[in-house]
């Protein structure tokens, strides 16, 4: 597994483990069933990361934990081409979380303590694990597994979370020091995990997710405004995501009440689906001007969404990274903001949106404002959080750094391991 790699030898192959729990507990709750999920699903980190390490030279496999298979079966992602290899959860993850709900934390140690997993890691070995939360059981048990089997591992910051009185803190800290690669997106998450254990070094990267530059599009968004009943010499601000209580769109209603009051001809559209969303809508009775699109799957669409706002609205308590931010920023818009994690390295304050304080509906709604009141700043904040994208996130910027890290990490010199 070590030394160069030889020439013409075939790419380096990437088992990618995601941090869902079980298929069965996450995909077909928001509509995705399994033919679905592997004909057209094509929505999330998972499969933009896939993408590009395809076009890079890697080869990928998806390692998919479910409740509905005995034994482990291949399938075929039709949007990115990756292997999946649906694996038979352990019958412990079944047990205890049925019995003892309260037991979650544990979920991911338990689905991924699998004979179906350690026999297909033995069976056929990828020459890297890279596991897409750090920060969850199922990084520990892999990294057991893994160490077992002397295959490589690379940790990846997907938002995950310890309770602060964690009975396996000494296994995440033995699983992050043993790790060949780990990835943080946003500079707090970076020096937080460094400091709590005791990670330097060239294997603890500060590496922000790799940004699609996409053209800008239209700023009338004619389209957009008659799908949404929106009349077209109006204006809208723009909420884009997923409706739950960390995103904070009940601070975005609270003040659109006064932005609504001040600019007559100003709108609200939440794009998006989510736990809250009823609980939004109930929420939203009686405000004017309010659009629920519900969920934009469309890449197309959702250029279209960011490229006609006046400004794109951000109110997160925690973001790893915010894609939304930045394919806001890409698409020329102004970005407000909570100082928070990743947008806090996106974000420049007064240069390409505002950063405001977490869950403060005064400061959100002065800061929106702002920017609808004076359409040249507006503009001019779009183009520099445009020009920021280009300059320091692009996929052409960091892609050829994070093949450089996986090389590494996979333990090969990086010029004989680039493919042809």
């Amino acid at each position: 597994m070590n030394g160069r790699r030889a020439p013409g030898r075939q790419p380096v192959r990437i088992g990618l483990v995601i941090s869902v729990p079980v298929f069965e507990d996450f995909y077909p709750r928001h509509g995705v069933s399994r033919e679905d999920y592997l004909a057209r699903y094509d929505s999330d980190w998972i499969c933009y990361y896939t993408r590009l390490l395809v076009r890079a030279g890697f080869e990928l496999t998806w390692y998919l934990f479910s409740r509905a298979v005995a034994r482990a079966e291949t399938h075929r992602h039709a949007p990115t081409g990756a292997r999946v290899r649906f694996l038979p959860a352990s019958p412990l993850y079944n047990w205890w979380t049925v019995r003892l709900p309260w037991i979650h934390h544990f979920s991911l140690h338990l689905a991924t303590l699998s004979r179906g997993f350690l026999h297909e890691l033995r069976a056929d070995p990828p020459e890297l694990l890279y596991v897409q939360d750090y920060e969850s059981g199922r990084f520990d048990v892999v990294s057991l597994l893994a160490a077992r089997l002397g295959i490589p591992v690379v940790g990846q910051f997907h938002g995950g979370h310890s309770p602060a009185r964690w009975p396996l803190r000494a296994l995440r800290r033995w699983a992050l020091r043993r790790a060949a690669l780990i990835l943080s997106p946003n500079t707090d998450e970076h020096r937080r995990v460094c400091g709590t254990h005791g990670l330097s070094g060239a294997r603890a990267q500060l590496f922000p997710n790799p940004v699609p530059v996409f053209a800008v599009p239209d700023r009338e968004g004619a389209e957009v405004k008659r799908e949404a009943g929106i009349p077209r010499a109006h204006r809208y601000v723009l909420f884009l995501g997923r409706l739950d209580a960390n995103k904070g769109v009940d601070l975005l209603l609270a003040a659109h009440r006064e932005l609504a009051r001040r600019f007559p001809d100003l709108h609200l559209v939440v794009a998006g689906d989510g736990p809250d969303l009823e609980a939004l809508r109930r929420a939203a009775e009686g405000l004017p001007r309010v659009h629920f699109l519900g969920w934009v799957a469309s890449r197309p669409r959702v250029h279209a969404l960011l490229g006609g706002a006046e400004a794109v609205a951000c109110p997160s308590g925690e973001e790893a990274f915010c894609y939304v931010a930045a394919e806001a920023m890409t698409a020329a818009r102004p970005v407000v903001a909570s100082a928070v994690g990743g947008l806090k390295d996106l974000v420049l304050d007064g240069v390409t949106g505002s950063l405001i304080p977490p869950r403060d509906p005064a400061a959100l709604g002065a800061a929106l404002a702002r920017l609808v009141d004076d359409p040249a700043a507006s503009a001019r904040m779009g183009a520099a959080g445009r020009a920021r994208i280009e300059r320091e996130f692009a996929e052409d910027v960091l892609v050829p750094r994070l093949v450089a890290l996986l090389h590494r990490a996979a333990g090969c010199a990086r010029p004989a391991c680039e493919p042809a």
